[in-house]
């Protein structure tokens, strides 16, 4: 009997990247059994095939769709497609280590309104050729789902190892705003179903009780911003609902993985600024920093990560 399948495309957000329990399939994409595709398939029984891919690009969503087709299981056909796609090439990995750097090193205003012109003025064009690829190749009969990104931040900087302002993280959730309506008018004008995660997110972003959004990890920075398992299963909750086409498998629901496309897997990696690099030193003496204090918040930097992370890397190891 033929089964129909969850297809997931995009970026890290749909690859499940700091959900942890991920998949050994060859790949650097970091695909998550507790990816929100994957969460939906257990909730529905029915299968899912992830070919997202941390890094990726509107412009790799043609060769990820080319292995998802390839890759489809015998018999099976794509009753639904679901992705998170442009955080990339709006630069979200360059604006946020940006803006994570002190005010006397780096220019994050800068960074945060080119990234503004680009959302505006050239990733609409280039989103709507990636959705309507994906459905001159699946199909119109199929559900169509592109989802958001959520805020991520509630006004507070509670990390040691970086130093975001109150107004950075405003214009980083307003960047998030415009983004989100942006990809709204897009998806309503080729056909496709947004789901916006922005309101589900709500109390839930970096440096809050109960965050779902992980704030920097140190020692594996690849999951720095992005959600936890908890927040994956927010974005089941949120696309579930506008997968109607989507029904359980014949047998057991199946996760399968296909090679990953991604121009650099790399690029949505925030990096945390190094105060102790000759960059760091250099904009420190131009803007007579003393060294007295650039020292001081390295030692916070240091006593941060040993206080929150080497003290439980040290008791697993024992």
């Amino acid at each position: 009997m033929a089964s129909d399948v969850l297809i997931i495309l995009g970026d890290s957000y749909s690859s499940g990247v700091g959900a942890g329990d991920y998949i050994e399939d060859g790949t650097d994409c970091l695909r998550s059994r507790n990816c929100y595709g994957a969460v939906i398939g257990r909730e529905r029984a029915a299968d899912v095939l992830i070919a997202a891919c941390e890094g990726a690009l509107t412009s790799d969503i043609e060769g990820q769709l080319a292995n998802a087709q390839a890759g489809l299981p015998a018999g099976a056909e794509p009753a639904a497609v679901a992705l998170t796609i442009g955080g990339n090439d709006a630069g979200f990995a360059r604006v946020l280590t940006e803006a994570a750097r002190p005010w006397w090193w780096g220019d994050s205003a800068e960074v945060i309104e080119e990234a503004l012109r680009f959302i505006t003025d050239e990733l609409p064009v280039r989103l709507a050729a990636a959705l309507t690829l994906i459905e001159s190749r699946l199909g119109r009969s199929i559900d169509r789902v592109l989802a958001g990104y959520p805020h991520l931040f509630a006004g507070t900087d509670c990390h040691l190892a970086t130093f975001f302002t109150s107004d950075e993280m405003y214009a980083l959730n307003d960047a998030a705003d415009n983004l989100a309506e942006r990809q709204a008018e897009v998806a309503a004008a080729v056909g496709w179903t947004f789901v916006d995660v922005r309101l589900p997110f709500v109390g839930h972003a970096t440096c809050t009780e109960d965050p779902w959004i992980h704030n920097v990890v140190l020692f594996d920075q690849t999951e720095s911003f992005h959600p936890t398992a908890s927040g994956q299963l927010a974005y089941a909750g949120a696309v579930a609902p506008s997968l109607p086409n989507l029904g359980p498998s014949p047998a057991a629901s199946r996760v399968t993985c296909v090679p990953g496309v991604a121009s650099d897997p790399y690029r949505g990696r925030v990096r945390v600024p190094d105060l102790d690099s000759d960059d760091a030193r250099t904009a420190a003496r131009r803007h007579d920093i003393p060294d007295a204090v650039r020292q001081r918040l390295l030692a916070g930097q240091r006593a941060g990560a040993r206080n929150r992370h080497l003290v439980g890397l040290d008791s697993r190891r024992a």
